[in-house]
């Protein structure tokens, strides 16, 4: 069991002192753990000395926190794609610590269906930092507001795929100028739909 490298597990009987055996896998590069209701901080801290993971997706996580968050990605120093779905205790300083260790990331997906608690702020943190994105979900998050998190979305070379579906408070023309100026960069909006670019008029044209 020590050598094994990806793990699946449907988390519904999953307790805290379950996951603290995790932490004898070191060679662990791919984790996914579903529907993990009962955990929290105490069982998720030990996931930090999992050093080795590529991988990691945490759903109906709903105990994790922002803290607990940082102080395992502080130690995930191979970590390329990070899934974390309905994590409601979540807010922008985990986003912020996202944009702050997690510098190397290929795919990060966020997707909030019930508590609303990401906005611009963690948004924008995350685009900032994580320049190696190439592809960028956030579903559902409908307190990002405006689009001043995602301007920086033109300086991330390497990204080809933002995926805004259920963010219905980001204006579809804004998105339609972004497609316009970065045309290796595939968009998708509010209701999932292909975004077509679309530069601004100019009053006199």
């Amino acid at each position: 069991a020590a050598s094994l490298t990806a793990l699946w597990l449907d988390g519904g009987n999953l307790t805290d002192n379950d996951i603290t055996k995790l932490a004898g896998l070191p060679l662990l590069q791919y984790l996914e753990i579903q529907y993990c209701d009962e955990l929290g901080d105490e069982g998720l801290q030990y996931l930090a000395r999992l050093t080795h993971l590529r991988k990691l997706k945490l759903a109906r996580c709903f105990s994790l926190s922002s803290y607990c968050l940082d102080a395992m990605l502080a130690s995930f120093n191979h970590l390329r794609e990070l899934v974390l779905i309905d994590c409601s205790e979540l807010d922008d300083m985990g986003l912020i610590a996202i944009g702050r260790h997690s510098h190397s990331l290929d795919c990060l997906v966020l997707s909030q269906s019930y508590r609303h608690t990401l906005t611009d702020v963690g948004v924008g943190a995350i685009i900032s930092g994580c320049s190696s994105l190439r592809s960028l979900t956030l579903r559902g998050l409908k307190a990002v507001r405006t689009f001043v998190s995602l301007i920086p979305v033109l300086r991330l070379r390497h990204l080809r795929i933002l995926h805004l579906g259920g963010c219905q408070n980001i204006p579809t023309f804004l998105l339609e100028t972004v497609a316009a100026f970065c045309p290796s960069l595939t968009i998708y909006g509010n209701y999932a739909n292909r975004i077509k670019p679309r530069l601004p008029c100019v009053e006199g044209e």
